[in-house]
């Protein structure tokens, strides 16, 4: 599932700024959807150039898309608050009403990759009203 599309500021009900205020499965499962689709190993080094797009932004936005699709087909709840415009993806393993957990995937000064711990951005949970 997707993370839902147009939910305003009221719509967010909890959340927890704190990097370390996370869950360990799904850090892991972010780490492992992105060394499978590069092939790159957890903590390298890792380019996304070869991912389309003309610029970095491009590059992240697509390499966005595929980390999400990754973690969807593996039974995750993934997306991004804005698809194609973000600079974060959303995860989560407790449904759409659950946590969603932000992490920032996409070094835009490569572009690179940036795993876990490092891409780890806090979380929040939505109103139930805006899953479908």
């Amino acid at each position: 599932m997707p993370f839902p599309q147009g939910v305003p500021d009221p719509g967010f009900i909890a959340s927890a700024a704190s990097y370390s205020d996370t869950d360990p499965t799904v850090d892991s499962a972010v780490n492992a959807a992105m060394a499978k689709l590069t092939g790159c190993n957890v903590g390298s080094t890792c380019s996304l150039n070869t991912y389309a797009g003309a610029n970095a932004d491009q590059k992240c936005q697509a390499w966005f898309a595929a980390v999400n699709l990754e973690l969807r087909a593996q039974g995750y709840c993934a997306g991004q608050h804005e698809a194609g415009q973000t600079d974060e993806i959303a995860v989560g393993n407790t449904g759409c009403a659950g946590k969603w957990y932000g992490y920032h995937v996409c070094n835009y000064g490569g572009p690179l990759v940036v795993w876990n711990p490092g891409a780890r951005r806090g979380w929040w949970k939505i109103s139930p009203a805006y899953c479908p």
